[in-house]
């Protein structure tokens, strides 16, 4: 019985051994992932989602641009690059803490790569599978059909879940167009420094106008900021400007005063000089010189300081509106590339989704007839129709139109 004992309490103490190594083990592998994690810092490049419960419309991806800031409604434009993600989230909560009276119980989410944006071809026509699929180098317009699901069949053409998958499609892209292009409009009345958006376009459009009313009141709210903004400017620059003055003030009264002891101390050295008056005033009146010169110098310093901080924060009042229109002049030519990318791919899916519902027939006498290649490439800041065979060589941006029948390529 004492064996068993013993063989029992030895068994027990290897368990909480072996449990301790393997806790300790397991902390091991774990903590380099964790501190991997917590130490990096964004750049460049990186897309970081960002998620609020609590105000879903904060929720979206946001891209690190190149010189090391994102934008975001109500915001604005804020430094990113070389921040952790709570440094970001901490920023972003700060930034916009002024619209919302409760904690957002924010969190930023950085993709993973293969998440991010990568380069985009475009396939449209006569394919099995019309859209935009990721460019791999040295892709041909011969690749391009493959990844598109190859030639389109006749009786492919008759399938109605293509067609109601293609129209699906075909109505995000519209939405997406009317709220980019409520966006630009937004953009050119900042810019111009209109207060109201003003749109002929499409009036009857509901999307496009309920995209409106919302830019509108993102409009209201960045003007308030701005507003804001330049009126604390302007408050530094009065108090600085007040401080000057009374310096000045301070200074002339100063030198007065250090005028008329001179003059009062040469006087009474005189008065020494001819034995009328004891030396000791006039040590007193040479300590208080003394004394008042060296205040004086202390008041020309501190002027001079303060006339700076009056040319610092005019500085940067005038700095406000200089980065502003540098940030409305970049998010317009961004938007207005996303809308024409946009416009692109309605062409192409509407193009689709004609040739889809056109008939068997047309498409059997179709297959008869020779296959022909478009490319729209957008180069130089304007669209190339580029006729190509199917060795042809593609680049990331090119959309690839696939035709078995005559005639140009659709304007948008």
């Amino acid at each position: 019985m004492p064996a068993l004992v013993r063989t029992t309490r030895t068994n027990a103490r290897t368990r909480r051994l072996a449990a301790a190594l393997i806790a300790a083990l397991a902390a091991l592998l774990v903590a380099p992932a964790q501190a991997q994690t917590a130490a990096y810092r964004l750049q460049p490049g990186d897309v970081v989602e960002i998620w609020s419960a609590r105000e879903p419309q904060l929720n979206r991806d946001i891209l690190v641009r190149p010189d090391g800031r994102i934008s975001l409604p109500l915001a604005g434009h804020l430094d990113a690059g070389g921040l952790t993600l709570e440094e970001l989230e901490a920023s972003i909560a700060e930034a916009v803490s002024r619209y919302f009276k409760r904690d957002l119980d924010l969190v930023a989410i950085l993709s993973p790569p293969e998440e991010r944006d990568p380069p985009m071809i475009y396939v449209s026509g006569d394919v099995t599978n019309p859209g935009a699929y990721r460019y791999r180098p040295g892709m041909t317009v011969l690749h391009a059909v493959s990844v598109a699901g190859g030639f389109l069949r006749p009786e492919m053409g008759e399938g109605g879940d293509a067609v109601i998958a293609l129209q699906r499609d075909l109505d995000v892209l519209r939405r997406q167009r009317a709220s980019l292009a409520a966006q630009e409009a937004r953009l050119e009345a900042e810019t111009a420094g209109l207060r109201r958006l003003t749109f002929a376009e499409n009036a009857g459009d509901s999307a496009l106008a309920d995209a409106l009313a919302q830019e509108q009141s993102l409009m209201d709210l960045r003007l308030k900021r701005l507003r804001e903004d330049l009126d604390a400017s302007a408050r530094l620059v009065e108090q600085s400007r007040a401080e000057v003055t009374t310096l000045e003030a301070q200074k002339a009264s100063l030198e007065e005063q250090i005028d008329r002891m001179t003059v009062e101390h040469e006087r009474v050295r005189s008065l020494v000089e001819r034995g009328l008056a004891v030396e000791t005033r006039s040590v007193e009146m040479r300590m208080l010189l003394s004394d008042l010169t060296r205040t004086h110098l202390e008041l020309s310093a501190a002027l001079s300081r303060a006339r700076a901080a009056v040319a610092q924060n005019e500085a940067e009042r005038e700095a406000i509106g200089t980065r502003r229109t540098l940030d409305l002049s970049s998010d317009l030519h961004e938007v207005r590339r996303r809308r024409e990318e946009t416009q692109i791919a309605i062409a192409a899916a509407e193009r689709s989704l004609a040739r889809m519902g056109s008939s068997a027939a047309a498409r059997a006498s179709n297959l008869e007839r020779p296959v022909s290649f478009v490319l729209l490439r957008h180069a130089d800041g304007a669209q190339r129709q580029i006729p190509a065979g199917e060795l042809e060589e593609i680049f990331p941006g090119d959309l690839v139109d696939v035709r078995r029948f005559g005639g140009e390529l659709a304007s948008n």
